[in-house]
């Protein structure tokens, strides 16, 4: 069994009793923004999937395109 395999059901679980999470992502002038969402996991035995609900707003979009990375804190 594999670590993930061991682990992702109990994550998967844990997400999903929280419900949301905070996602942070940086402006033009790395100013960060922090924003509620909810995220949703799926684990299928192979593969842990984590997909978000949210709108694309034009602030959201701005911010990822200028660093396409982010931050998510339950």
């Amino acid at each position: 069994m594999t670590d993930l395999a061991r682990v992702a059901p109990a994550s998967v679980e844990m997400a999903h009793r929280i419900v949301w999470a905070t996602a942070s992502t940086v402006d033009r002038q790395e100013r960060p923004r922090s924003r509620v969402l909810h995220p949703c996991w799926v684990w299928d035995g192979t593969a842990l999937v984590g997909w978000i609900a949210t709108g694309p707003t034009p602030t959201k979009r701005a911010h990822l395109e200028h660093s396409p990375y982010t931050s998510v804190n339950y």
